[in-house]
């Protein structure tokens, strides 16, 4: 998982062991183990991204364009650039999970659904 924030910094890795916890890769070659007993919470929050992108513009605005123009002539040409607008904007979620540890540090890190389930349990079942 990749740490996004936080105490560590945010070179940090985040990974799952099964048998230790929770272990922070940071720095030169540091590294620090949390056993499910030392997380403090968990929080999960999902953050929504939204982007425009100018390749996924340039796709939207050759068909359009080239429709409209048959149609309107010049006038669809720029009537398809106005209508591709819209092509070029993407979402996207985000998982997001906040971790505190009773040592008052912190882990923000970017993950994907089965780790945050997975931490998510780790913390009801220490």
């Amino acid at each position: 998982m990749k740490v996004i924030g936080g105490s560590f910094g945010n070179e940090a890795i985040a990974n799952i062991d099964i048998d230790k916890g929770l272990v922070v890769e940071y720095g030169d070659s540091e590294k620090v183990i949390y056993s499910p007993e030392q997380i403090q919470s968990v929080k999960v929050e999902q953050v929504k991204e939204r982007t425009f992108d100018r390749t996924a513009y340039i796709v939207g605005l050759i068909p359009s364009s080239i429709l409209c123009s048959t149609i309107l002539g010049w006038y669809g040409v720029l009537l398809g650039a106005v209508i591709a607008v819209p092509c070029g904007y993407w979402s996207g979620r985000q998982k997001v999970v906040i971790i505190h540890f009773y040592d008052e540090k912190f882990i923000q890190v970017e993950c994907e659904s089965g780790d945050m389930y997975a931490l998510k349990e780790m913390k009801k079942n220490p």
